[in-house]
């Protein structure tokens, strides 16, 4: 019973949503708070009815964080009406997919589990373990002093600075597994281990690497059980938000993202006056706003008069392994390109953000929102094998592979490319170590 008005609601939600988007009057503005409602409707609805945090939570949690935030703080002028409509129904057909995706398990997976017996793992955790902290300790400590602006990662860009990002990232997982799982020991031992590690990735700034470690490495020790919402995990959820938000703040300072895409300083969207804020207005400031509707702003400018890129913004997933020193003219990403093509005294150390449309609007234009809603079908499906093993608690080694979709999907609204690549580095990273320890089935 309470399944079917769950639907219906959430059926509700979506005609009001597309409704709005229709209404020729209202402002950019206005459209982005009511979707805050809406969307935030629409994520009470999915945990009551799940009684789990899904990946259809992380979705509309990521797209209010980071991009309706910026449609609320800079809603731009009637220029930005075809693009604050088009990021709010690709997001809407994003949900659409997943919520028509197959409500059962439609295929069976094998549980595997590293053999206790062996004592190669601990080696290759130390190993992997050095690796990491030669590779990044000089960046660290540079960081630290000038702030991460003024440095470079060691082999940023190149093929060992993808392999030692993603070493970092899924070594406090492969800590917590071994240490708890194989070891059985408790998973504060576990924590006290990996605490380096996440020092070492706040100093460097880099809040996407801090999120792709200290989730999974939650999930995997067992202090979150997203599966089972109980008080306790709860607890610890809101220590590890509150954890993330400030670090989020410092990160923010620290790299001293004031750069210009074209429209001014991004410093502008929190320039509010609180005592003249809205609701709406205090939630957004609390956000992060990572630029992707100006970027899809920028990009719908540029292909007015440009070609289509036809799968090369995508299909950047495909040879992304590939070093520039062996393939010097290799394409580089819409979120370096794109930008520069407007302001080409932005420094390479900036960053950019096109969203989860910006691969998929350069290469097919308004074609992508079929894709985006193909998407959100894949996402459905992702969705259960999160689900199957039990979000790190079936103590097997695909636990870690599956507790990587959550930050996955969380910063797949922040751009695909990015998001993806990393989680396939750390796949790759993962299965390599399963071959050369062996693996066992359950």
């Amino acid at each position: 019973m309470y399944g079917d008005i769950f639907l219906i609601i959430k059926h509700l939600c979506f005609f009001f949503s597309f409704l709005l988007m229709l209404l020729p009057d209202i402002t950019n503005k206005v459209l982005a708070d009511y979707h805050l409602y809406i969307y935030g409707l629409l994520l009470v609805i999915e945990v009551m009815q799940v009684k789990a945090i899904s990946l259809y939570s992380i979705w509309i949690a990521g797209f209010v964080y980071m991009i309706l935030s910026e449609m609320i703080l800079f809603p731009g002028g009637s220029e930005y009406n075809i693009t604050v409509r088009y990021v709010l129904l690709a997001n809407n057909l994003v949900l659409l997919g997943y919520s028509i995706g197959r409500n059962k398990k439609f295929f069976q997976y094998k549980q595997t589990r590293l053999s206790t017996n062996s004592q190669l793992f601990p080696f290759l955790l130390l190993f992997l373990t050095i690796f990491y902290i030669y590779n990044t300790y000089t960046s660290v400590v540079a960081s630290y002093a000038y702030g991460r602006q003024l440095v470079s990662t060691t082999g940023s860009g190149t093929l060992l600075g993808t392999l030692n990002s993603s070493v970092g990232i899924i070594l406090p997982s492969l800590i917590a597994y071994y240490v708890v799982h194989i070891r059985k020991s408790s998973k504060w031992i576990a924590l006290l281990l990996v605490l380096p590690f996440f020092l070492f990735i706040f100093i460097l700034a880099t809040r996407f690497k801090l999120l792709f470690s200290v989730l999974p490495f939650f999930l995997i020790s067992g202090f979150l059980n997203f599966n089972k919402i109980t008080l306790k995990s709860t607890l610890y959820l809101i220590l590890i938000i509150i954890v993330l938000v400030l670090s989020s703040l410092f990160t923010r300072t620290n790299r001293n993202e004031s750069y210009s895409i074209g429209f001014g300083s991004l410093l502008e969207l929190f320039e509010l006056e609180d005592s003249k804020s809205s609701f709406a207005e205090r939630i957004a400031q609390n956000c992060s706003p990572e630029g992707c509707v100006e970027m899809t702003h920028l990009s719908e400018r540029y292909f007015e008069n440009h070609d289509y890129t036809y799968g090369k913004s995508i299909g950047f997933i495909s040879y992304f392994w590939i070093p520039r020193a062996v393939w010097p003219d290799k394409p580089t990403q819409i979120d370096h390109w794109l930008p520069r093509y407007y302001n080409p005294q932005m420094p390479d150390t900036a960053s950019t953000a096109s969203g989860f449309t910006g691969e998929l609007r350069a290469d097919f234009g308004y074609f992508s929102l079929f894709l985006l809603f193909l998407l959100g079908i894949f996402l459905k499906r992702c969705n259960y094998y999160l689900i199957y093993y039990n979000y790190g608690r079936a103590a097997c080694y695909e636990s870690i592979y599956a507790s990587l979709l959550i930050p996955t999907t969380f910063f797949a609204l922040r751009g695909l490319n990015l998001a993806i690549t990393t989680f396939l580095c750390s796949f790759a990273v993962l299965k390599l170590l399963s071959i050369i320890k062996g693996k066992s089935n359950e």
